[in-house]
């Protein structure tokens, strides 16, 4: 019953880092377009965006995008 608590507490200071790891996200595409002339479609970024939420949570670097999406499942 505690391990239940601490897991659904853990969590909810996951959700704190979301408006911190969306801003990063979109900073770093608006760098990429303004001084590189590189541009990302949405799916990139969302992707990009998630990649780095996972990371700052679990400190792992995600390969591809599925296991992106096999990730958000299994959380």
């Amino acid at each position: 019953m505690l391990e239940q608590g601490w897991k659904c507490r853990k969590k909810e200071k996951r959700w704190r880092i979301v408006p911190a790891c969306m801003w990063w996200t979109i900073r770093k595409e608006r760098n990429q377009r303004c001084f590189e002339g590189k541009h990302n479609n949405i799916q990139k970024i969302k992707t990009n965006c998630l990649g780095l939420y996972y990371f700052w949570c679990k400190q792992v670097v995600i390969g591809d995008a599925e296991n992106v999406f096999n990730i958000i499942d299994c959380n």
